[in-house]
């Protein structure tokens, strides 16, 4: 049996310089401050089939009108993600620039962008797994240190289509969910030398000199993941726009919300569904190409939705956000969402080879 994925659709938000929000510390309550209910960045949407695009930034540096899209992955602001579709496997990533190196005069897009790209690059010659590609595509930014120097996370997912296997690199707080039945069954954990200090690759450029206590994470840092993949499962694969303001339960209950449009378009389909869940044999539920179309449908909105939630909720200033939390938890007096780029890639698990008839995984 093959795995698919039907499809994998992408939203980003673009975070806004107008009320001056060059870093989360920026955004701490201020009775002076009056700070918008609504996101006021750029919401972009991938089409259906995915293909690469480009957004005007709006985030941490100045609106470059010269600046030219490249082809190989997507630049959300100082996001940046690829997707790569082959025939034994499908793999894509997000990268989240550093914002801290715009203090520095540096682009702290160059890097995430550089790292996908070359990422996408090396996928498309042959499959490495995540990890490889990660340090694949570190090596190759450190060629032209001058041109991409920051600093940027990391996070690469790759699916297995004959054997619906899923594997998994992650560097810092971006990450990836996965959603089966309503539930989260497992969660990236988010790699951090302290609280707002991700795990990242940084490059230096020449003319800037390595102090003692920086940071210089390798490939070799990366947490590796693995998992079986299952008919019917979601992928959420984001940067930590969406974590830092959004709850998991509160993911899980947009997700299931929007899942419930299928099921009540195709109430038969839920059946198989809850009876796969059920049995042990693993059944693969009734799937016609009326159903697939709604899916991939679905899934686009769903990616739309969610990233106009996550950035909404950024610019809440009275709400006690996964960011206000942890801040909160080591002692900051932090309140509000956490205004950033977000990155969000959602993906619906199907088999590719589906019928009408039922049929065993």
């Amino acid at each position: 049996m093959r795995y698919q994925l039907a499809r994998f659709s992408l939203a980003t938000f673009t975070a806004s310089t107008l009320f001056g929000f060059h870093s989360p510390w920026d955004s701490f309550v201020d009775a002076e401050k009056t700070v918008p209910s609504e996101p006021q960045g750029d919401i972009n949407i991938c089409p259906k089939e995915m293909s690469s695009f480009f957004s005007n930034p709006m985030g941490k540096k100045e609106k470059n009108v010269n600046e030219k899209p490249i082809q190989s992955c997507g630049n959300c602001g100082e996001d940046a993600y690829f997707f790569t579709n082959k025939e034994s496997f499908i793999s894509l990533g997000v990268a989240d620039g550093v914002g801290g190196w715009v203090n520095q005069g540096v682009d702290p897009s160059a890097l995430s962008k550089k790292v996908m790209e070359g990422a996408k690059n090396a996928l498309n010659k042959e499959y490495v797994s995540p990890k490889e590609a990660l340090s694949i595509s570190f090596k190759e930014a450190e060629k032209s240190r001058d041109t991409n120097p920051g600093g940027t996370t990391a996070c690469i997912i790759s699916l297995d289509k004959k054997k619906g296997l899923l594997s998994a690199a992650n560097l810092g707080d971006s990450g990836f969910l996965i959603i089966r039945d309503g539930t989260v069954i497992f969660k990236s954990k988010e790699q951090q030398h302290f609280f707002n200090a991700p795990y990242q690759f940084s490059i230096y450029p020449s003319n800037m000199r390595v102090t003692p206590g920086s940071i210089l994470n390798t490939a070799d840092d990366a947490a590796v993941m693995d998992g079986e993949l299952q008919h019917g499962d979601i992928i959420i694969l984001a940067s930590d726009g969406l974590f830092d303001n959004m709850f998991q339960d509160e993911i899980v209950s947009y997700s299931n919300s929007i899942l419930e449009r299928i099921y009540a378009r195709f109430p038969d389909y839920k059946d198989t569904l809850k009876e796969m869940y059920q049995s042990q044999e693993k059944i693969i539920p009734q799937m016609n190409p009326s159903i697939l179309d709604f899916v991939q449908e679905t899934m686009h909105d769903f990616a739309k939705g969610l990233t106009e939630e996550s950035a909404k909720l950024s610019f809440n200033m009275y709400r006690k956000s996964p960011f206000a939390v942890n801040a909160r938890r080591i002692g900051y007096d932090f309140m509000g969402g956490k205004v950033d780029d977000i990155t969000i890639l959602v993906g619906y698990v199907v088999g590719e080879d589906l019928t009408l008839n039922k049929s065993r995984l």
